[in-house]
């Protein structure tokens, strides 16, 4: 059960005084990071670490709970995420030409389209 109290301190106290008058145990956050590399045998095991691809099985001895996220294929993660903006990029391109022509008289329209149908026409090759 955690209790918060206020100490009383004067100007030249520092948390290191604080603590010498308590019979508590202080934990406070500091401004400052820092950095606590791992133990070299801890650090080593991980190190050695590798997945199977595409699925690879984790458990620990600890029963605790674990959550882990990692990319399998870095390429296949890269492709699949450049083709879904590349489609969402499309996707949103053909909505705002069909929306602008949508505004223009509907007989620039059908010029445009008739336009269009006589390029394609002269453009197709005929096969036999």
């Amino acid at each position: 059960m955690a209790s918060s109290f206020i100490v009383g301190v004067n100007d030249t106290d520092t948390i290191e005084t604080a603590k010498a008058h308590m019979h508590y145990k202080v934990i406070y956050e500091t401004d400052a990071e820092e950095f606590v590399p791992l133990p070299q045998e801890t650090q080593t095991a991980l190190n050695a670490l590798h997945t199977y691809y595409p699925t690879t099985v984790m458990g620990n001895s600890e029963d605790c709970e674990m959550e882990v996220e990692y990319v399998a294929d870095t390429k296949n993660y890269i492709d699949n995420k450049i083709s879904a903006n590349v489609a969402s990029i499309i996707s949103q391109y053909q909505t705002n030409v069909a929306n602008l022509l949508s505004l223009m008289p509907l007989s620039v329209q059908a010029g445009m389209v008739e336009n269009d149908t006589n390029n394609i026409l002269e453009n197709v090759e005929v096969t036999k």
